[in-house]
């Protein structure tokens, strides 16, 4: 856990730093591919973990729907509730499939013990990732505003039910990484305010001005 300096958590904001600096190495290396998502989550891997250490950097952590609360949860179907890519305070990692490993029920009564969400408190910065050249009708904004409400559904049931514990960065990266159909960020953002995200969920957007091979 770090420690905090005036109200400041000074290993989120480094860590926050990190990433975003590993994000304008990802775009300038990637900009003109084409490739399954899931190979540009691999490769912003790869970017922060050079610019940090292999152990901080994991991927597709389950925090679980059920645990949101009711009127989240009912947004989310299924139980999991996978995260694209996190960094660790501290590089011990210790996570299962789910990310919760405590008992079923502690004696001092914390909530949902078997959630993950305590977990939380061991990541500085949350991320997902969207790529337009993946998609051969662009992206889908319905899809790119679900990981902002995922990842502001996440804060908000971590924040409500340990208030005392430190909150990861969160991220939203949108690779428009296609000119046509190009990506409307002003729209993006008009979504975004309707549906109440949080504030401290980000946007970290690129926009290519050339065709990928």
């Amino acid at each position: 856990m770090s420690e905090r300096v005036g109200g400041v958590d000074p290993v989120r904001s480094a860590h926050a730093a990190v990433f975003e600096a590993a994000w304008d190495d990802f775009t300038q290396a990637c900009a003109t591919t084409v490739a399954p998502e899931a190979t540009y989550q691999a490769w912003l891997a790869h970017f922060v973990i050079e610019r940090l250490d292999l152990l901080r950097v994991v991927r597709e952590v389950d925090f679980g729907a059920r645990h949101l609360g009711p009127v989240a949860a009912q947004h989310f179907t299924g139980h999991n509730l996978m995260v694209d890519l996190l960094i660790l305070r501290e590089p011990v990692v210790n996570l299962p499939r789910r990310a919760a490993l405590a008992q079923k029920k502690l004696p001092d009564g914390t909530p949902n013990p078997r959630s993950g969400l305590a977990r939380l408190a061991d990541f500085s910065v949350i991320t997902e990732l969207k790529v337009s050249a993946t998609q051969m009708e662009g992206l889908d904004y319905g899809e790119v505003l679900r990981d902002f409400l995922k990842l502001s559904a996440i804060l908000n049931a971590a924040e409500a039910q340990y208030p005392d514990r430190p909150l990861p960065a969160a991220y939203v990266g949108v690779f428009g990484n296609r000119v046509r159909p190009r990506f409307n960020f002003g729209l993006l953002a008009s979504k975004i305010h309707e549906a109440g995200v949080r504030p401290d969920v980000r946007l970290l957007e690129f926009e290519t001005t050339r065709d990928a091979p």
